[in-house]
């Protein structure tokens, strides 16, 4: 059991840690520089679907917070009408998609022959 005095040793040990992280945190530098932006901040590329077939889509660079605001508002009627995305990049270069077939191009948005990045 504890006495009094070994009460009072234990709580002196406890202020006086208390103190010196409150002075510590006092010292400490607000905020450190970035030199890009934060990773809440940074914008990620996104590919949108209409659909799981892929066969159109749109992209966007987005923040993480408004990736998130678009997912949440996002509303169908049923889930399967909602847009498929991914965070990658799509696509080949301009004239070989013009000589490609549509099911192909199509199948390189579901696939990864068709990533870039």
């Amino acid at each position: 059991m504890l006495d009094a005095e070994r009460f009072d040793a234990i709580m002196k040990h406890f202020e006086d840690y208390a103190a010196s992280a409150a002075e510590e945190i006092d010292r400490a530098p607000l905020f450190e520089p970035w030199d890009e932006p934060p990773p809440r901040l940074a914008k990620i590329h996104v590919t949108f679907f209409r659909n799981h077939a892929a066969a159109s889509l749109t992209t966007e660079n987005l923040t993480l917070f408004e990736l998130q605001e678009r997912v949440q508002n996002a509303s169908a009627r049923k889930k399967s009408n909602l847009p498929w995305l991914k965070l990658a990049a799509f696509g080949r270069p301009h004239r070989q998609e013009q000589l490609a077939p549509r099911r192909q191009r199509a199948a390189d948005h579901r696939h990864r022959t068709g990533l870039r990045r």
